[in-house]
């Protein structure tokens, strides 16, 4: 081997392992974020021939949140922040959640909730809530105004109608 091609080779590798190191740097200084993403995000990304999707909320916001809660319009503060829900992220009017606004929240054991604000014309959940709650209160059963709950595992099955995913089950 030339002495040029010696020299380009080790240049080569050096510059290899400078790349590996700052790489390797930049991992263990990247701050750890345990939410992976949220229902809006996720929905949004289906491809366009795709009308109906099942989610699954712990693959949504990550491992580390077990639960979901929606945030319909109506819901009362008080009864939100019994549920321990920190509150300044969610719009309240006349201690209610105004018209047009709705929440998911995601629940974790060890980290703080995540509270995502729902766009109505992209992702619908409010009136297959609503439905729920009407259907409990039929049976006897209420859930007091509270914040209606789903396991992390349990899935969610989402349709796409004139281009606003809706719950659907």
């Amino acid at each position: 081997m030339t002495k040029f091609a010696r020299n380009l080779t080790a240049a080569i590798i050096a510059i290899f392992i400078v790349v590996l190191m700052v790489l390797l740097a930049a991992s263990t200084l990247r701050e750890d974020n345990p939410l992976e993403g949220n229902l809006s995000s996720t929905l949004s990304k289906a491809p366009n021939n795709l009308d109906v999707m099942s989610l699954i909320p712990s693959d949504v916001y990550g491992k580390d949140y077990a639960a979901i809660g929606f945030i319909c319009p109506g819901m009362k503060e008080d009864k939100v922040e019994e549920a321990q829900i920190d509150t300044k992220n969610i719009s309240f009017e006349d201690g209610k959640v105004p018209e047009g606004k709705s929440y998911a929240v995601a629940i974790s054991q060890s980290a703080k909730p995540f509270i995502e604000e729902l766009d109505p014309e992209k992702v619908e959940v409010c009136e297959m809530i609503d439905m729920q709650v009407k259907a409990m209160e039929k049976q006897g059963q209420s859930l007091d105004g509270g914040v209606p709950m789903v396991q992390g595992a349990q899935p969610l099955a989402f349709e796409r109608k004139d281009g606003t995913w809706k719950l659907v089950g």
